[in-house]
Order: structure tokens, then C-alpha cells, then sequence
């Protein structure tokens, strides 16, 4: 069975910390519009400026994350991935 993880973790220089972390057991993109991962991060931060990085926001994606800097200051950042792990909680490459 399929299992989808969404985090955000704040990188502080060469310093990570865990914000936030939610599993699911279905993927929730598919129940969703167009940008379904960008509207996760905006429904847990939306005071932050989110900027698409890297895999598809789409429907059924499997794969996907956004970043939020901390100004022009690209050294501090929030990073939102969407994807999909193992039984282990380990991204799925």
C-alpha cells in the first residue's frame, strides 16, 4: 500500500529543523485541484511566499516541493516536499 509524506523543514545555514510532518495513506492530490501541493503549503503557512522548486503539482504527483526564503537571504529557507515513502518513512526515488 502506498503511503505519502508532507514536510516542511526551516534550514538555517548549515542547521535543519523539522516544522511539520504529516503521513497519509492515500495519495491526497488525486482528491484535489490544479496545484494540490502548493495549496497543502499555503493551508499550513500561507503567510509565507512559496515558490515551486522542483517535481510536477499536479494531480496524482507523487512528487513535489516548494521553497519560502527568508528575504533575498537564500541561506535561510522553509522547504515543503511532497512524495511518496516506504514502509520505512524513506523518500521513494
Amino acid at each position: 500500500m502506498a503511503k505519502f509524506n508532507f514536510s516542511i523543514t526551516a534550514h538555517i545555514g548549515d542547521d535543519m529543523m523539522l516544522v511539520y510532518s504529516r503521513d497519509f495513506f492515500v495519495n491526497m492530490t488525486d482528491f484535489a485541484g490544479g496545484s494540490p501541493v502548493f495549496g497543502m503549503c499555503m493551508g499550513t503557512m500561507g503567510y509565507r511566499d512559496w515558490k515551486f522548486d522542483d517535481g510536477d503539482d499536479t494531480k496524482g504527483t507523487n512528487y513535489c516541493q516548494y521553497v519560502s526564503y527568508d528575504g533575498d537571504n537564500h541561506d535561510n529557507y522553509l522547504l515543503a516536499v511532497w512524495c511518496e515513502v516506504d514502509e520505512n518513512g524513506c523518500m521513494k526515488l
